[in-house]
């Protein structure tokens, strides 16, 4: 079994299906490079189910709160149990390892049918797992999330609150670099401006060394070195640093076979695992030139590194985690599996779609532009907006633009209404108490008090982080369960406090705001 726990997982209706419970523990880079390795090392197995289980899978890692098909694992557990000779041979021990990743149980025999044409699961096989699969994750007393551990015992953790509040820092000082109010990620100038040069880089870099073109037979030549070179002395490259003794490897004739066959393995063959160790055993344990490399290979799933400036950002955003001196596949997985988990974070809260490569932006602008320019202790920027009338979205620009802190009609009113009391827990201060819009203010323009909440600033918090809500039937407080070790617990089922006129948020906009938590379930029904 691998050290890694799984997630644990609930029965998707009447189907076979299964959907994860656990989805914040779930890590999908991580999963992702088994299943890679699952596939490149049996050419039977990926040409029997790449379009099948595999997609099913890739179907999964893009939103692990939809159902898994049965056909993904199913297929999955038929190739490592099979009685034939590729099932019995040690390149199944990739297909096991993706399993045991994902469930706390092996089945005695195949789920299905192996016939591919007839995969139909087999009730009594299928429940006899499925029982002893629930017994053995019910014993797990504590679920952490799948991924490799950087250090023994401990595995690193994303603090969403910690995270929203650096974002909030981080809307702030764009908007004071840019001059204008924060409408995107994509979208804002001095964001593009400052980190856009990286997917330019790449596909520059890419096209330099043209490696889809390389053969068995250009290693020793010079030729792959030569590529590589020019990709790393680009102009405006800052993404590795050239001063590394290794790197002159490249360019001493003794040592370029070595060297040519390590690069040959990462962009055109072999596992990535095995293809970093060839790495860093040629240039050495040279984190950021072997991450840049692993980057050009393909920016959806590794990032550059600069440890130091990394390091100092996972300190802001409260994860236990260090990359300094501490180059290694493992490492490595767990820091794009971060930059994953942030992506996700950041996808959702800006409501916008973005990259790896624009959590990477993310996480360099936190910890190198604002920590030198002491961002964090500026006036709010363009987040409150005036009583009436209610504004077209179109024009939130040019209205923004007029506002400032402690002008706001909406939070005058709401002050009024909830009596300067936080509508959650009933307690000021008047100076710690925001105006909360209960359905984002940048996609409605709506200001009236009736999409509103008066809310401690760290109650607030929790409401923009998604983990407290309000039922819009009931008005009671649903807390997300990952603080029910928190002081914040005793809060969990509470009922809105009443405002002075007898009036209460108005029961669309709640609707709006808790329907868009369920979203994604509803689709993956």
């Amino acid at each position: 079994m691998s050290d890694h726990r799984p997630p644990r997982w609930e029965r998707a209706g009447d189907s076979y299906n299964l959907r994860a419970i656990d989805v914040d523990t779930i890590d999908v880079t991580y999963l992702e490079s088994l299943l890679q390795n699952v596939e490149k090392d049996n050419p039977e197995f990926k040409n029997r189910f790449s379009t099948d289980a595999s997609d099913y899978f890739r179907r999964w890692f893009s939103n692990p709160k939809r159902p898994l098909k049965e056909g993904a694992y199913c297929l999955l557990s038929n190739w490592f149990l099979t009685d034939s000779p590729a099932g019995k041979s040690s390149r199944a021990r990739h297909a096991r390892k993706l399993w045991d990743a994902l469930f706390c149980h092996v089945p005695q025999q195949r789920l299905t049918d192996w016939q591919v044409s007839n995969r139909r699961v087999i009730p009594q096989v299928f429940e006899e797992w499925w029982s002893r699969q629930l017994k053995a994750q019910s014993s797990v007393a504590a679920v952490q999330p799948v991924g490799p551990k950087h250090e023994v015992g401990v595995v690193a953790r994303i603090d969403k609150i910690s995270l929203v509040n650096q974002v909030a820092d981080f809307k702030r000082f764009v908007e004071r670099k840019s001059k204008v109010p924060f409408q995107s990620f994509r979208g804002n100038s001095y964001v593009q401006d400052q980190e856009g040069y990286k997917a330019k880089l790449y596909a520059e870099a890419r096209g330099v060394m043209a490696f889809n073109k390389w053969k068995k037979s250009d290693i020793g030549s010079g030729k792959i070195a030569q590529a590589v070179v020019r990709a790393i002395e680009l102009s405006g490259n800052n993404l590795v640093n050239r001063a590394y003794p290794p790197y002159s490897g490249l360019k001493e004739s003794g040592a370029i076979h070595e060297h040519e066959q390590a690069l040959y393995d990462l962009y055109c063959g072999g596992a990535d695992n095995d293809a970093f160790d060839r790495l860093t055993d040629v240039f050495g344990r040279k984190y950021g030139l072997v991450a840049y490399l692993f980057f050009l290979k393909d920016k959806s799933k590794y990032m550059p590194i600069a440890p130091q400036t990394f390091d100092l950002a996972f300190e802001k955003l409260e994860i236990d985690f260090r990359t300094s001196r501490q180059c290694s596949w493992d490492n490595y997985t767990l820091y794009n599996s971060l930059l994953g988990q942030i992506r996700r974070f950041l996808s959702g809260h800006l409501q916008e779609e973005l990259s790896l490569l624009d959590a990477h932006s993310f996480v360099w602008i936190l910890a190198s532009q604002m920590e030198k320019d002491g961002a964090g202790e500026e006036e709010p920027g363009y987040h409150d907006f005036v009583e009436a009338p209610d504004d077209d979205p179109a024009e939130l620009q040019r209205v923004a633009a007029r506002v400032r802190r402690g002008q706001p009609q909406f939070r005058r009113k709401l002050l009024a209404l909830y009596g300067d009391r936080c509508a959650v827990t009933g307690y000021g201060p008047r100076d710690v108490l925001e105006a909360t819009h209960v359905w984002p203010h940048s996609k409605s323009g709506i200001n009236k008090s009736e999409n509103g909440l008066l809310l401690r600033a760290d109650i607030h918090t929790l409401f923009d982080a998604d983990l407290l809500r309000i039922d819009p039937d009931s008005l009671r407080v649903v807390l997300d369960p990952s603080l029910a070790d928190t002081e914040y617990w005793t809060l969990n089922g509470q009922i809105l406090r009443g405002r002075h006129d007898g009036s209460r948020p108005r029961r669309k906009y709640l609707q709006r705001r808790w329907s868009r938590q369920l979203e994604d379930d509803d689709k993956a029904e």
